[in-house]
């Protein structure tokens, strides 16, 4: 009896992994995209040199929880297409020609906390398009096109730790830019033509060490 039992356990513990696998490879996948596990675990979709216009998140499993997006041939819109992804936790799109982030872009993603937009051509950001990432963690805007930003631009980013802006052709820092960021911890202006450092752009944060951001180096909060 006891054999019948362990066998049976057996013979149901198999069936769950075979049914789990399964329902794996059921999730949905966009054509020219892989779709499987990153190193910590979570499901994640990769796409490399796309010819969209528009990301088609429909073809998207709705419970992935890394986007990356590497290349487009196109110029890649971004708009608020994102609120039914309610598990992803990062979101890179990079090298993707992407003009400019829509307003409310990234509305009702609680879980992201990495977003990369880094090496685009975004020309402006404004504080509309962070609205709802309250509690976003890092945030990569480098290597885009960008000359200015408003003071309170990333107000609504009160979780940020890393902030990376390197790569742009900003030539000015508005008082109060970095309003609300009181966590920051790491901050790159690097390869930006700024001149001049004043005290108050400073006030929000906690920037300790000499004024190294105009020769290309990092600086790093205390």
């Amino acid at each position: 009896m006891a054999s019948t039992w362990l066998l049976l356990l057996l013979t149901l513990a198999i069936a769950v992994r075979i049914g789990s696998g399964q329902s794996s490879l059921l999730k949905r996948c966009p054509a020219a995209c892989t779709c499987d596990l990153d190193q910590r675990g979570l499901y994640q979709t990769t796409c490399t040199k796309v010819e969209w216009r528009a990301i088609p998140v429909h073809d998207f499993e709705k419970e992935v929880e890394v986007i990356v997006i590497k290349g487009s041939k196109n110029s890649l819109n971004i708009g608020p297409i994102f609120q039914t992804f309610s598990k992803l936790e990062m979101l890179r799109i990079t090298n993707a020609n992407v003009p400019a982030i829509g307003m409310n872009s990234f509305w009702g993603l609680v879980r992201l906390r990495t977003l990369d937009l880094s090496r685009n051509n975004i020309t402006q950001i404004i504080v509309d398009n962070f609205r709802g990432q309250d509690n976003l963690l890092e945030l990569d805007l480098s290597k885009n096109r960008m000359e200015r930003i408003a003071s309170g631009t990333f107000g609504h980013l009160k979780s940020l730790k890393s902030l990376n802006l390197a790569d742009n052709s900003i030539d000015e820092l508005n008082a109060r830019l970095f309003l609300h960021l009181a966590k920051l911890k790491y901050l790159d202006l690097s390869r930006n033509p700024i001149d001049d450092l004043p005290p108050e752009v400073f006030k929000d944060v906690q920037v300790g060490g000499a004024a190294e951001l105009l020769g290309g180096a990092t600086r790093t909060t205390r």
